[in-house]
């Protein structure tokens, strides 16, 4: 067997195994607090005006299956039913880190506190589900996630029992902040893979 095969067989599952680690830490991690540390997206909602269709704003798409809203929060009009939020990047990009306030619809408190609400979750990577989650917290505080594999979108919902229309199962959200990082290319691993094998056969070269 020659030395660059030699080196091929060593050194290309080294280069693997950090991806396929990566790939296998894909359940994110969901906190009652902020998690973004470095935020590569914000959105305000400032810019609203009347239809949450696909709302995009600083690289991000908050995308949801009405067209009302109300002051400049992202609001779904049906009155709930389970109905989804998805919030995704433009560049399809992974997200690492994600975290917004969040409130419901009753009254005109989006997210005045003394009322506690439900969320449902769930993250993807294209159409594949990765996590998924019902959690509890006050109207108006931080909700957020970390995923070191990271996620191309994230749905959620309010869940209530309380089922007036337009009201409690109706969900809010504020000031979103994403952190994020670029999809390997598998050209790029494998140019990674090629290029340590190189090092190790200049070494074998020096050593031999």
């Amino acid at each position: 067997m020659s030395v660059f095969k030699r080196s091929l067989r060593t050194l290309l599952p080294m280069v693997a195994l950090p991806f396929f680690a990566m790939q296998a830490q894909a359940t994110p991690i969901y906190s009652n607090t902020t998690t973004v540390t470095s935020a590569t997206n914000s959105l305000t909602f400032d810019s609203i005006s009347g239809s949450l269709l696909n709302y995009t704003e600083d690289g991000a798409v908050v995308s949801i299956n009405d067209n009302q809203c109300c002051s400049n929060t992202a609001y779904y009009g049906s009155g709930g039913n389970y109905s989804w939020v998805t919030i995704s990047l433009t560049s399809g990009d992974l997200i690492n880190a994600l975290d917004f306030r969040i409130g419901d619809g009753h009254s005109s408190s989006f997210f005045s506190s003394g009322h506690q609400m439900n969320m449902i979750w769930e993250t993807f990577v294209g159409s594949t589900s990765t996590g998924f989650g019902d959690v509890s917290m006050d109207r108006g505080s931080s909700v957020g996630w970390n995923d070191n594999a990271g996620f191309t979108s994230i749905r959620v919902a309010a869940l209530d029992s309380l089922t007036n229309f337009g009201e409690f199962q109706a969900i809010a959200l504020d000031d979103l902040r994403i952190g994020a990082h670029s999809v390997p290319e598998p050209a790029t691993l494998a140019l990674l893979g090629f290029g340590l094998a190189g090092i190790g056969l200049r070494r074998k070269k020096k050593t031999t």
